[in-house]
């Protein structure tokens, strides 16, 4: 279709389908992009949720062995 002006309603109709086809290209290629840009954040939050787990155990298990030393050095010195 040209992009003069349309002048019968057949051409109007063709306009409209023409149109509606791309719109609902546009919407497909959106959806299946969103779907990509879920997973990744999916895997993304999967990844960080298990570095904070790390981060905790280590976190705890510096503050135990603190604790731990604070207390006994100083028995052991003194």
């Amino acid at each position: 279709m040209s992009s003069e002006r349309p002048q019968d309603l057949d051409e109007v109709k063709l306009w409209i389908a023409e149109h509606d086809g791309r719109i609902n290209a546009y919407w497909e290629t959106q959806h299946t992009w969103n779907e990509r840009v879920d997973s990744r954040h999916q895997d993304l939050y999967s990844r960080i949720s298990a570095l904070e787990k790390k981060v905790m155990w280590v976190a705890g298990a510096a503050a135990v062995l603190g604790s731990l030393l604070g207390t006994l050095i100083p028995k052991i010195i003194a």
